[in-house]
């Protein structure tokens, strides 16, 4: 698997990997990736906690490492990627898979590198 193209603070795009950014519902869950290196998305033992993996109704935040998108498709309300002071992160969406954001706030959606480095 190779990187095609890369575009801005750490999310990466593969082949036609998307990303779409959509309105919705509001946030159920918070869930924190816990690892330092790359990973599932999919895989609940990512995530902080481990009951699960964000989807479409919950928050996903990436300071560190990089949760890859690649045997399915992925959604959550809101990404944030790097969001605090010192923190790294990133996320890669591979050919032919998507991530959608379905939320609702234009400058909660997606936060790239707010206060760290995506």
């Amino acid at each position: 698997m190779s990187k095609t193209s890369t575009v801005a603070f750490g999310i990466w795009l593969t082949g036609a990997g998307l990303l779409v950014l959509v309105a919705g519902a509001s946030g159920a869950e918070t869930y924190r990736w816990n690892v330092p290196g790359e990973g599932s998305w999919h895989d609940p033992s990512n995530w902080d906690p481990s009951t699960g993996y964000p989807d479409s109704p919950d928050t996903a935040v990436v300071d560190q490492g990089e949760a890859q998108i690649t045997a399915a498709d992925a959604a959550a309300l809101k990404l944030w990627i790097a969001p605090t002071a010192g923190s790294t992160g990133g996320v890669q969406v591979d050919a032919g898979r998507s991530l959608v954001l379905y939320s609702t706030e234009s400058d909660q959606g997606l936060r790239v590198g707010q206060a760290g480095c995506g």
